[in-house]
């Protein structure tokens, strides 16, 4: 997410976001949350519906970004085989 206030940052999201619908994609992203973590491997799913963003507030205008671990969703893919 980009620094509130920067507005080079938020219009690339912004496009990046646009570009992810009009071609009905997600991004594959590698994802650090600390400096020293080990890197998560995820998918960017864009989305307008901030009810379906659990890291948004509920007083949130905005569209965003949802980040699922793809390590998650293949072990409750590989559970559901069983």
């Amino acid at each position: 997410m980009p620094f509130p206030g920067d507005q080079v940052s938020e219009a690339g999201l912004s496009v990046l976001k646009q570009a992810l619908i009009n071609q009905d994609k997600v991004g594959v992203v590698r994802f650090v949350k600390r400096a020293n973590d080990a890197p998560q491997l995820g998918a960017l799913l864009p989305t307008s519906d901030v009810k379906e963003n659990a890291l948004v507030g509920p007083s949130a205008q905005f569209s965003c970004m949802c980040f699922i671990p793809l390590t998650s969703a293949i072990v409750a893919a590989a559970a559901l085989e069983f």
